[in-house]
């Protein structure tokens, strides 16, 4: 029993040394087209810095190709983004940052990107210039290697003005995953790799980081495929390294599953499922909160509550941690198989076009111009033939007032000067003007013959 626990430990310090060599760091000097080869159980660290000390040098321009180290078998690459920490100071920055201006050498800049056939839907590249690029971006990403044309390039370059004082720099943690193991904080369980999300999410963005992993966030369609989830995250704690993968009792965890605004109460929920083509599919889960009235989306969210899951109704907008599933890559290699049985669907797309308001296309937004311009000429033509219908009526009507007054009084009157719009009426004749309807004139009093 001491000779076992004696090679365990060693195996372990053994382990560790190899992990500590593997990594690569660019800091003072230029590493160009370095070729690394990672193993299993190795992961890889691609690092602008060492220690934890803060700085890098001015005109870095470091590169690495790394790959699996066995293609016999379709493998995954994890990505880890560990640090983004460019020098964003006035004493050391660049008036260019963000703008990836590598041409004339003042940005720093880290972008990696994936070559060979990649699944649809896939994050191939990355590119970013400063913090709040890397804030945007996603924390982790998972790459299928079907064989040796998959592999990832990783490009860090430095302004070359002047060293970094303020900042770490970039740290990209990258690893091979093992088949039916997944990773050391991963469970695998029922041929796919669960994980908990480093960051805190709303319901949307939980959404988003499943996409980048080829995943989804996990739904449990009833309550006995989560107490045997449970089971086995607490099993494989009873195995080497003796550590349970998932700790669900610390937080509340996303789920895929939500309520729709105006759903009656109750434990009916939907989900987006990745298998039938991204359909909505229904079922029930025991909800604590099932009884309340939701007026808004809620996603459901998960807890290992005194060995029970127990799952609530939270406001999409709430952050959690989520809990993602991604399948496990197939032993044979045939993409076009995997993408049949749509094991890497994500259903990102799905649920933006079902609950977010869509953007108007090019054709939209020309029908509306259209319909815009149409409409704006129309009430054109309507004012104006308006305003020539009550020119004319009013300029009519004033002349013929005139002439009657004119008449009884046996004084000739000129009727008042008239507007050039309305030349037109002060042309009429006496009998034109006679005419009109409802200003005939009076008849004349003849005299009395007795008189």
């Amino acid at each position: 029993m001491p000779i076992l626990v004696f090679d365990l430990v060693l195996i372990y310090l053994c382990l560790c040394h190899v992990a500590q060599s593997a990594n690569q760091h660019c800091i003072d000097k230029a590493i160009r087209n370095i070729s690394v080869n990672i193993y299993e159980y190795n992961p890889y660290k691609v690092l602008t810095y060492i220690r934890d000390a803060k700085g890098y040098a001015r005109n870095l321009h470091c590169r690495w190709v790394l790959r699996a180290s066995d293609y016999t078998n379709p493998r995954q690459m994890l990505l880890t983004v560990a640090n983004v920490d460019f020098d964003e100071s006035s004493g050391g920055g660049n008036g260019t940052l963000g703008l990836c201006n590598t041409a004339t050498g003042s940005a720093d800049v880290f972008s990696f990107a994936f070559s060979g056939q990649l699944t649809s839907g896939q994050v191939s590249s990355q590119r970013w210039c400063s913090n709040s690029d890397a804030e945007r971006a996603p924390k982790q990403m998972l790459a299928n290697l079907w064989d040796s044309s998959n592999k990832l390039s990783v490009e860090f370059q430095s302004d070359n003005r002047q060293k970094r004082h303020n900042a770490k720099g970039v740290q990209l943690n990258v690893q091979i995953l093992s088949r039916d193991y997944c990773y050391v904080d991963m469970l695998y369980h029922e041929n796919y790799c669960y994980f908990i999300t480093k960051g805190l999410l709303t319901f949307d963005e939980a959404a988003r980081a499943a996409s980048y992993m080829l995943g989804s966030v996990t739904a449990f369609p009833d309550a006995d495929a989560a107490l045997r989830f449970v089971d086995a995250n607490i099993k494989r704690g009873e195995l080497l390294p003796m550590i349970v993968p998932l700790d669900l009792t610390s937080n509340k965890l996303w789920t895929g599953a939500y309520k729709d605004a105006g759903d009656a109460a109750g434990d009916s929920i939907r989900y987006l499922d990745p298998l039938s083509d991204c359909n909505e599919m229904r079922f029930k889960l025991p909800l604590v909160n099932a009884s309340s009235t939701e007026s808004s989306n809620c996603g459901v969210a998960f807890q290992l509550v005194s060995g029970r899951p127990v799952f609530t109704c939270e406001p999409t907008n709430q952050r959690l941690p989520a809990l993602i599933k991604f399948a496990q890559i197939p032993l044979v290699k045939r993409p076009a198989a995997a993408a049949a049985e749509n094991l890497f669907v994500t259903c990102f797309t799905a649920w933006v076009a079902k609950h977010q308001p869509a953007a108007c296309s090019t054709g939209c937004i020309v029908g509306i111009v259209a319909g815009a311009l149409a409409l704006a000429v129309a009430l054109c033509c309507l004012v104006a033939c308006c305003r020539r219908k009550c020119s004319w009526k009013r300029y009519s009507l004033t002349a013929a007032t005139c002439r009657e007054e004119s008449v009884g009084s046996g004084v000739e009157e000129k009727s008042p000067a008239l507007p050039a719009d309305a030349a037109v009426g002060s042309d009429l004749s006496d009998a034109q003007v006679q005419m009109m309807p409802g200003k005939s004139e009076k008849p004349r009093e003849t005299e009395d013959p007795k008189l």
